[in-house]
């Protein structure tokens, strides 16, 4: 319980906060926000925390293959034992392994495991990212090319990699101008909150359908329960390092990414039932994710 209201708890007051906000003024645009979140405050989040918190490239190797074999698991899973879901290879990519895990990740592993280990975190999304841009985005349009055209487009890819090089050559931020520093610094405290507002007005403007339950009630078990046990098992056949470890999982135990709902209306992927997914997920993570956390302190 305690985790609940430490962890949890404070992540989803403000993510409340932005939805109510969204569901009070429905009939704005809130593409601005989007747009803020995607160019200002994500890049500068996943940059000062890299470069905080320096990772090596054994580590986006370990990350991206543990991903792979959830993955790959989760698609044997769901094209025999789980069969009746009817879930697409790309489905099953945008609804069980393609996960929030930066707007809404990011504050819980800080949360959870303290700012040190945010670092994972931001490898973590990064592979989501460049795989969502790549292998998301073939299985969804069968154009591969596309997908590699995207990936410049994302201006995280570009905060990850300049964080790579500065610590490649041990140059901290820290050296910028006081005045840069000091803006720089801003922005990265305000990134948490007003990212979660974000989730929580991108919520708020999910359009939830009718759909057959049976069929809903799987995917969000497999998202929010099965989904995290089977990244547990990879941890430990791969040896992560605990901390490491700990995160992958819990990353893994993240709702399903909001931009799922806009690449399933691209490429009509059930587009309604995607984004009731979304939502539910998102919902019910707040009574998933205390026991998740608790496990992987026990196990790891």
């Amino acid at each position: 319980m305690s985790i609940f209201f430490n962890v949890v708890f404070p992540v989803f007051l403000i993510l409340s906060t932005g939805f109510l906000l969204g569901a009070f003024y429905r009939g704005k645009d809130f593409t601005l926000v989007s747009k803020v979140a995607f160019w200002i405050f994500i890049p500068v989040l996943s940059f000062t925390f890299l470069n905080d918190n320096p990772v090596g490239l054994d580590i986006l190797g370990l990350t991206a293959l543990g991903y792979f074999c959830v993955f790959g698991i989760m698609l044997i899973l769901s094209g025999s034992v789980f069969r009746f879901l009817r879930l697409s290879r790309a489905q099953v990519f945008f609804t069980l392994v393609f996960t929030n895990a930066g707007y809404f990740g990011y504050p819980v592993i800080m949360s959870a495991f303290g700012e040190e280990k945010l670092s994972y975190a931001v490898v973590f999304a990064f592979t989501i990212t460049f795989l969502m841009g790549t292998l998301g985005i073939y299985m969804a349009s069968s154009h591969p090319m596309a997908g590699l055209k995207n990936i410049f487009k994302v201006p995280y890819m570009y905060a990850f990699v300049l964080a790579l090089v500065l610590n490649a050559f041990n140059i901290h931020y820290s050296r910028l101008p006081a005045p840069l520093l000091d803006s720089l610094n801003m922005l990265k405290k305000a990134s948490l909150p007003f990212l979660l507002i974000f989730v929580g007005l991108s919520l708020s403007r999910v359009k939830v359908e009718k759909t057959r339950m049976i069929r809903l009630s799987g995917v969000t078990a497999l998202k929010l329960l099965l989904v995290p046990m089977v990244a547990i098992l990879i941890a430990k056949i791969l040896r992560f390092e605990p901390d490491m470890a700990k995160v992958f999982v819990v990353e893994f135990a993240m709702p399903t990414g909001i931009n799922a709902s806009v690449i399933a209306s691209e490429f009509n992927m059930e587009p309604d039932f995607i984004s009731t997914v979304v939502f539910v997920t998102t919902l019910l993570s707040a009574l998933s994710l205390p026991p998740v956390i608790y496990l992987v302190n026990v196990i790891f």
